[in-house]
């Protein structure tokens, strides 16, 4: 047991030092281990972009997906009238349309039928033994028969005899040509609406005349005549004059 004073003042100097030194390395090892500790964490992800930009009040949409420029949504107001519009427009359009059509439609069927006519009096022809009736004035009935054909009654039956009249003589020719399979073809062209009523009633200037005896002799046997006797004006085939004057 140290009993000097001065010793023991050394050695408590000694221990408190001492002391100091293990106190020391306990901070300093603790101190290493955790920065040893927090090298092995994982560094911090750099912190995300953030866009602040306020959105546009205008909403967009893709018209065909990606790389193209979006289009501005309409509203449905803007809609509405934007197709009243289209609608009003489409109307206008096709009446206009509608109108052009028909009046070509118009044209075109008149060009049509007049080329019809035109047709069908070039293309008129009757038969070698046909029997062509018709006015004889002023050599119509021949430039007929140039032009379409057939043949006249005196060519076929030749002349009435002595005491026979030319209307006597056609009817009986016409009743031998109709027996016989034969077709007649009467041109009405040069007698006017008038004339045909008064000769069809045995009146007027013409009631005497062969051509009027011939229509009044086959109206009056028409049931015989119909499948064989055909009218012609114009070079267009007509019904019985008598048929149409009842019409009118």
């Amino acid at each position: 047991m140290i009993k000097s004073a001065p010793l023991r003042s050394l050695l408590s100097l000694f221990l408190i030092l001492l002391l100091g030194l293990s106190l020391a390395g306990s901070i300093t090892i603790i101190t290493s281990e955790e920065v040893a500790a927090d090298s092995y964490k994982k560094p911090n992800p750099p912190p995300k972009k953030v866009n602040k930009a306020k959105n546009t009040t205008t909403k967009t949409k893709s018209l065909s997906g990606i790389g193209k420029k979006a289009t501005p949504i309409k509203t449905k107001a803007a809609n509405k009238k934007a197709n009243r519009k289209q609608i009003t427009l489409l109307k206008k359009n096709t009446s206009k349309r509608s109108i052009s059509d028909k009046s070509k439609l118009a044209l075109e069927s008149l060009r049509i039928s007049k080329a019809k006519d035109k047709a069908s009096h070039n293309s008129l022809r009757f038969g070698r033994q046909d029997m062509i009736y018709g006015l004889t004035n002023h050599g119509g009935l021949t430039k007929l028969i140039n032009k379409h054909g057939g043949r006249r009654l005196d060519d076929i039956y030749g002349h009435p005899s002595q005491n026979q009249s030319w209307g006597a003589h056609s009817k009986n020719s016409m009743d031998q040509h109709i027996k016989s399979g034969g077709k007649i073809r009467f041109h009405l062209d040069g007698i006017k609406n008038n004339d045909m009523k008064n000769l069809l009633k045995n009146k007027g200037e013409w009631a005497n005349a062969t051509t009027s005896i011939e229509l009044r002799y086959l109206r009056d046997n028409w049931p015989r005549f119909k499948n064989n006797v055909h009218f012609y004006k114009n070079g267009e085939h007509k019904e019985p004059p008598w048929k149409t004057l009842n019409s009118q």
